[in-house]
Parts: C-alpha cells; structure tokens; sequence
C-alpha cells in the first residue's frame, strides 16, 4: 500500500499543483482585472480633474476679465473725478481770485469816499473812525491804498523813465541819422 499512498500522495500533490495553478492563474487574472480597473478608474479621474481644472482655469480667467474691466472702468471714473476736481478747484481759486480783487476795488473806493469826505468835510456827525471796527476798517482801507499807490507808482516810474530814455535817445538818433546821410554823402564825393 505503499505504492498506492504513494500514488494517492502524487496524485494528491498533482491534483495541488494544478489546484495551485489554477488559483494562481486566476489570481492573475483577477489581479489584471484589478488593474484594469484601477487604470480606468485612475484614467476616469485624470479626465474629471483636468476637466475641472480647465473649467476652474476659465472661470479665473474670466474673473480676472471682469475684474480687469472693473478695475479700468474705476480708474476712468477715478481720474473723470479728479480731473472735475481739478477744474472746480481752479474755478474755485478764479473766483477768490475775483472777490478778492473786487473787494479791493471796494475797499479802495470806500477809500476815496473817505477821501473826498475829509476833504470836503462831508462826513456826517456820527461817521468817526474811532471805535476799534472802524479804525481797523479804516487801517484796512490804508493798507489797499498804499498797495494801490506802490503799484501805480511802479507803473509811472516806468512811464516816466521810457519817456526820459526816448527823450534822450531822440537827439542821438537824429544824430545818427545825419551821421549816415553824411557817411553815404562822403563815401559818394570820395568815388
């Protein structure tokens, strides 16, 4: 019976390689099916991400458009304000300008009212200049003449010189006209 363990273990032993076979060569399979699996899924993926991520890539592109638009149209805006700030700005310096000028001119003829008051002894009983309103309105009225005088003065100093230098000049020219004359009468008699 020896022989017949013997045969019954080989074939036992047989009977396990190709059980051992089988499930190995199953195994296999399975494993490949696995993979396969795995790649499609992994292919599956790739393909839901870069769809995603172009999708993603897209809208940030677009939000970068918008807000670039955005950002351009309120600089526009920006600088439409600043440039209407600028322009009542100097409206608004022209304009103090003016008043300033004006109320010169007004205070220079309340001046010349007061002038022409004192010369003539005008003023009525209750007009003095001795509260501290009215001196200081009075002051006021001293100081815009005395620039007013300052500038006049400058304007005539200048008058009054280009006339002198006129005046002055006048006998040379008409010296060095007779000059010429006689130059070109010389040079004439001499050929």
């Amino acid at each position: 019976t020896l022989q017949e363990s013997r045969r019954a273990a080989e074939e036992a032993a047989k009977a396990h390689g190709e059980e051992l076979a089988r499930l190995e060569e199953e195994h296999r399979g399975e494993m490949a099916a696995a993979r396969q699996r795995h790649e499609e899924a992994r292919a599956s993926l790739l393909a839901k991400h870069a769809e995603q991520t172009a999708a993603l890539k897209s809208a940030q592109e677009e939000r970068e458009k918008a807000f670039a638009a955005e950002i351009a149209l309120l600089q526009e805006a920006g600088k439409a304000a600043e440039e209407k700030y600028a322009a009542a700005e100097r409206q608004r310096q022209q304009a103090e300008s003016e008043a300033a000028r004006l109320e010169e001119r007004c205070t220079l003829a309340d001046a010349r009212i007061n002038a022409l008051k004192s010369e003539y002894g005008a003023f009525a009983p209750g007009e003095d200049f001795t509260s501290r309103e009215g001196f200081d309105e009075i002051e006021r009225q001293y100081e815009v003449f005395r620039a007013f005088f300052k500038n006049e003065w400058r304007k005539a100093k200048k008058r009054i010189r280009k006339e002198a230098l006129a005046k002055a000049l006048a006998p040379e020219r008409k010296e060095d006209g007779g000059q010429d004359a006689g130059d070109k009468g010389g040079d004439a008699g001499e050929s």
